[in-house]
């Protein structure tokens, strides 16, 4: 079978990475019935192509959770510029779903304690490779990727081991100048001064994993980098030299701090080589600190010259210590809803009506959606005989009594928003991916004042996703773009079969928001952004601890709408892309940030993507509507 028969694909939308010497494409392999990564390599050498195919059927005989597997190579035939015919290897990858682990941590910021698990999963690869008798030679954040397991939990994955190694051989000394400046060991620049017998060994990967971690913990190179006056040799002269080495590292809390040391040594004798050392000083001390990395790569990143992930990276710069303490407010406090600024009305609801938990609303708005479902009660015979007497063509099946009631406390929820003209975005240049500032008129629409709830997405579905009643009235999570459509394409249908008995609602169809309406409905969600004003308003990483709320127990904003930061991400309808710009349609928006994120996430302005089958348990979705005319 032809490769492209083979693999599905579309090089325009369906691009992962490209770089000097291969580009990466998400695929679909029919055979395999799964998605691959395909790694064209671009033209080589006739030797190198030998090498190539080598590396990979190596590669392919690896198999460890901590690596990227291969599972083949394959040939295709094509030509180049001048009608010549020449070869392309193409390894075929493992898909990884969450990408560079640099780039994950510009949109999700991680705990210390997850990135310590990370570390730990980078050293078991390690470990696995130096066994094989493999030396990586390019440790650096845009080789680490990150998947799930079986159990949905983030594992890191070491990428480009054995295969960009070789093929890149003839340009420079496979036994020395290989890899990536920022994160090379002193031995690779003069082995017979710093190296183990005058030569590399493996504990080069040891140093480049310890600077590669200190790039993930601060945000800094730990030598700079050689973007800006900083030229190649002099970049070798720090790491050489281990300029400021101590200093630094003396600023890493624990067990940070002593990993790196027994890392970063620049005489490869002294240097350890027992990663299973590493592993212990990792578990061995608990971190209890729930304080977050708000990693995102600064203006010293290091020039990537092996293979660069085209997804946006926020350039907002970590603040040092002391400045992030004073914003710290309240981090370890788990909150006390029962003696909080958040008032629940208990009341109790007709036994009828207890079937179907319905989200908690103020007393006004619970009396009125009983007087609605006693109103339609009230001409419950009058419905029967008009529309489902025997010989009706209406099916009696196609709405039951606990959907109908959710349709009914759906329909009392959803708030009228006016519209208007407003400045979309922001000229912060911290937000550089929500950005520019422009002017967007917007239609009145409707939303839902709630995020949907577990059992609203039960009752409609009919299925068996969410088990535990405790969290009936908590945020339907882990839902993609995909199942968030399927769930409003059913409300629709039974809405369709409620309105042909007569029944009227002020919407026509339900939909997901616009990113433009989700904006302006969130403006006015905190009046300023101290994180005082955010802790009325949503559920976050400073007083959530670190778990998703019951929707609407925080305050809510002008329109009447709770939850709009925080909590759970929100799914849009737009694809994301630069404002005022065609968008590669790669991901849909996400908007409102989550219990996990700090006040630079959760913030009306903030936006974030994600392809459209992700299901992340931060993440769920509201209704919008379009008013009846």
């Amino acid at each position: 079978m032809e490769i492209l028969n083979k693999y599905v694909y579309d090089p325009q939308m369906d691009l992962l990475g490209k770089g000097g010497f291969a580009t990466v494409y998400k695929a679909y392999d029919k055979i395999l019935e799964m998605p691959v990564a395909l790694k064209f390599f671009h033209p080589q050498e006739q030797s190198n192509k030998y090498t190539i195919i080598n590396e990979i059927k190596k590669a392919i005989t690896l198999s460890h959770p901590n690596i990227v597997k291969y599972y083949g190579v394959e040939t295709l035939a094509s030509r180049n510029l001048h009608g010549q015919e020449e070869d392309v290897q193409i390894g075929v990858m493992e898909f990884v779903q969450e990408g560079q682990l640099k780039t994950y941590m510009s949109q999700h910021p991680l705990t210390t304690e997850q990135l310590k698990k990370l570390l730990i999963d980078v050293l078991e690869g390690l470990k696995y490779l130096h066994n094989e008798g493999m030396i990586h030679r390019d440790i650096k954040p845009q080789n680490i990727l990150l998947g799930r397991d079986k159990q949905n939990r983030l594992v890191a994955k070491i990428a480009d081991f054995g295969i960009s190694k070789n093929a890149d051989s003839s340009q420079a000394s496979a036994s020395i100048l290989l890899g990536t400046i920022e994160y090379m060991a002193p031995e690779q620049f003069n082995p017979e001064k710093y190296g183990i017998n005058k030569k590399i060994s493996y504990n080069v990967d040891i140093w480049a994993f310890g600077v590669t971690a200190y790039y993930l913990l601060t945000g800094n190179m730990l030598f700079g980098s050689r973007s800006g006056d900083t030229s190649a040799a002099q970049m070798i002269s720090k790491i050489v030299n281990a300029e400021g080495i101590g200093d630094r590292l003396d600023k890493l809390e624990e067990p940070f701090r002593s990993v790196l040391r027994k890392c970063i040594v620049s005489d490869a004798n002294k240097r350890t080589s027992n990663i299973d050392e590493l592993i212990g000083l990792f578990k061995n001390q608990q971190d209890q600190s729930t304080a977050l990395l708000h990693f995102v790569g600064t203006s010293t990143d290091s020039n990537d010259e092996t293979l660069e992930i085209s997804i946006p990276v926020a350039t907002h710069i970590a603040k040092s210590k002391k400045q992030a303490g004073k914003k710290k407010i309240a981090e370890h406090i788990v909150p006390d809803e029962s003696n909080g600024a958040v008032t629940i009305v208990k009341t109790k609801k007709p036994k009828e009506l207890e079937t179907v938990p319905v989200k908690k609303k103020k007393t006004g708005a619970v009396l009125f959606s009983i007087v609605i479902v006693l109103a339609i009660a009230g001409f419950g015979y009058w419905a029967y005989s008009k529309y489902f007497a025997p010989g009706n063509l209406i099916n009696k099946s196609i709405v039951d009594t606990k959907q109908e009631q959710v349709l009914s406390a759906l329909a009392s929820s959803m708030k009228y928003i006016r519209g208007g003209s407003f400045t979309m975005g922001t000229n912060d240049p911290k937000r550089n991916l929500d950005g520019p500032e422009h002017p967007v008129t917007v239609k009145p629409f409707l939303l839902d004042a709630y995020e949907l709830t577990q059992a609203e997405w039960k009752t409609i579905m009919k299925d068996n996703r969410y088990t535990d009643t405790s969290l009936s009235l908590f945020p339907a999570d882990s839902i993609s773009w995909e199942d968030a459509k399927a769930c409003i394409a059913q409300l629709n249908k039974l809405l369709s079969a409620m309105k042909a008995q007569g029944k009227t609602f002020p919407f026509k169809q339900f939909r997901l928001p616009a990113d433009a309406e989700w904006e302006f409905a969130a403006l006015n969600t905190a009046a300023t952004e101290e994180q005082t004003a955010l802790n009325t308003v949503s559920w976050n990483v400073t007083n959530s601890n670190k778990k998703a709320h019951q929707v609407g127990t925080r305050q809510a904003n002008a329109h009447g709408i709770y939850d709009m930061l925080g909590n759970v991400y929100e799914w849009c309808e737009d694809w994301y892309g630069p404002y005022l710009q065609p968008s590669p349609m790669q991901g849909k928006v996400l908007r409102g940030g989550d219990y996990e994120n700090d006040i630079f996430f959760v913030h009306a302005k903030a936006r974030n993507a994600e392809v459209m089958s992700k299901r992340n348990k931060n993440i769920g979705f509201r209704l919008a509507a379009d008013p009846a005319e």
